[in-house]
């Protein structure tokens, strides 16, 4: 008896090694890799996504169509040669002409032109910002959401491999007779749940990974477990989540409010020019020597200017001056729709927090309250049904912490784009803007 009680209990305690040592599930992430990662994903998505490249391509034509309005016309040179006879021959009242016709921006058209100009380049550098921003929010909350479902994963992983060493220690104990077979029949069934959890998990990770490549393609770099924690370490808190918001400067109003600025600088322009714009004419003529009869050369000018005049340029106007006004109102709309957004995030961000704060002090103590539940059950001090519901306990505080944690990056990432403020969230950096000429 004393021979098979030592190895009784040197069996037991060989699983017990495995079983109740805890390792910390992201203990080898940093703050800089998971950035990192973060990081080249989505410049990988802003590089590749043809989403991106269609906005800016759009953009890219409202340029340029503003620039051929802004414009006076072409140019043409006309040649005209008169007094042609049967057999093409020069008659009596030969004459050959060369004329070149310049239509120019007249007195308050130039300005109005370089006003629409100025507000075409103005708005393409806002809604690209906007456009590029929209990918960044994207790609950061799948991203984000991915590193969750690592999380997730690695918690049911590291309950299957505690529950896979304590079936076995329960198999010694079953063969030595010290538990009865429903005991182990019990924790095999906590075991297959936690298995159908985890192939349900996979399952969405591999998913995840999917849309990520749709979106950033070979350059994606995956989360790997601990990466919202490092994150959450590296970004810290901000301040202004709680303070005051001058939502003028937010990228969406600034693109509305571009797009208030280009309706209005073409209704400027449709009315300055709906009638035309004028023209200046130079006409050479050459007379030539015809039977004797001595050959001239004139030279003359002619300026033609529009008359305002006509229901159909009037009607075009009333055209322009409403979709101005329909751009005003969209940018109102906007900044009200922004406005309320904002508030909506913020309230997710505090909730968040709130969670976490709450947590806190029992993930503080996770570890060694895991370890403490483990020695109890190894010792026999409780028993498996105490073990499996203290193990659902704390992997559900550690599951609600990941929820926290995905809830506080997503809304730090909707802030940061909302408000372009990179010290929220990660974002690409800003450009240049072009100068607006008064």
């Amino acid at each position: 008896m004393i021979i098979r009680g030592n190895w009784w209990l040197m069996s037991v305690a060989t699983c017990a090694i495995g079983i109740f040592g805890v390792v910390p599930v992201w203990a080898d992430s940093s703050g800089d890799a998971a950035l990192e990662r973060l990081g080249r994903t989505t410049e990988s998505a802003l590089r590749q996504t043809p989403v991106l490249r269609a906005v800016l391509e759009d953009l890219s034509g409202d340029e340029a169509a503003a620039a051929s309005q802004s414009g006076a016309g072409t140019p043409s040179i006309g040649y005209l040669r008169e007094g042609i006879g049967s057999s093409f021959d020069r008659q009596l009242n030969s004459q050959d002409t060369v004329s070149i016709d310049i239509p120019f921006n007249g007195p308050g058209q130039g300005s109005r032109a370089r006003r629409l100009t100025d507000a075409a380049g103005l708005r393409t550098v806002a809604l690209k910002r906007v456009a590029v921003l929209d990918v960044v929010r994207v790609v950061g909350e799948e991203w984000v959401r991915t590193a969750a479902l690592a999380d997730r994963l690695e918690v049911v992983r590291t309950r299957l491999d505690h529950l896979d060493k304590a079936l076995i220690l329960q198999n010694k104990r079953l063969e030595l007779g010290e538990v009865a077979g429903t005991e182990v029949m019990q924790l095999e069934l906590a075991r297959a749940a936690e298995a159908s959890k985890r192939a349900g998990l996979e399952a969405d990770a591999e998913s995840g990974r999917h849309r990520m490549k749709a979106l950033c393609g070979d350059g994606c770099v995956f989360p790997a477990p601990g990466d919202l924690v490092a994150i959450q370490s590296s970004l810290g808190s901000r301040s202004q989540v709680r303070g005051a918001v001058d939502f003028e400067t937010a990228p969406g109003v600034r693109g509305v409010m571009s797009d208030k600025a280009l309706a209005e600088a073409q209704a400027d322009l449709t009315a300055a020019t709906i009638w035309g714009r004028p023209s200046v004419g130079v006409e050479w003529e050459h007379i030539p020597s015809l039977d004797g009869i001595e050959g001239w050369d004139a030279l003359g000018l002619q300026l033609t200017v529009p008359l305002p005049f006509g229901r159909s340029g009037k009607r075009q106007v009333e055209e322009a001056e409403a979709r101005s006004r329909a751009a005003a109102a969209w940018a109102e709309a906007e900044m009200v729709e922004i406005q309320a957004r904002y508030e909506w995030v913020r309230s997710e961000f505090r909730g968040a927090e709130a969670r976490l704060a709450a947590l806190n002090p029992v993930l503080n103590r996770l570890e060694r309250t895991e370890f403490s539940l483990g020695e109890q059950f190894r010792l026999g001090a409780v028993s498996y049904l105490v073990y499996i519901d203290g193990l659902s306990r704390l992997d559900g505080v550690q599951l609600e912490a990941v929820d926290a944690r995905e809830r506080l990056l997503q809304s730090r990432l909707r802030l940061a784009v909302l408000l372009d403020d990179a010290g929220l969230f990660p974002l690409p950096p800003k450009y240049p803007e072009p100068v607006q000429e008064n």
